[in-house]
């Protein structure tokens, strides 16, 4: 990560990252459910953010404040 800002944790376990550097969108998955994040196991949920700060799980989605925009993803575990 280059300045990571956030981070919340989805339904489903999976961790949210917003990195307002790259303007990126992160999601952490651990696959083999061991309790820790291994390697491969971090993707690029969406990029193209303006600085992005915040992000939070609403019954709608994901939610993420950018410095000009509050942007709302879908998103199904």
């Amino acid at each position: 990560f280059k300045r990571p800002r956030n981070a919340a944790q989805a339904p489903n376990g999976d961790i949210f990252i917003v990195d307002s550097g790259p303007g990126t969108l992160w999601v952490l998955r651990d696959a083999d459910k061991d309790g820790a994040i291994g390697e491969g196991e971090r993707h690029e949920f969406y990029t193209g953010l303006k600085q992005p700060f915040g992000l939070a799980f609403h019954r709608t989605g994901l939610v993420v404040a950018n410095t000009d925009a509050i942007v709302r993803f879908a998103y199904t575990p």
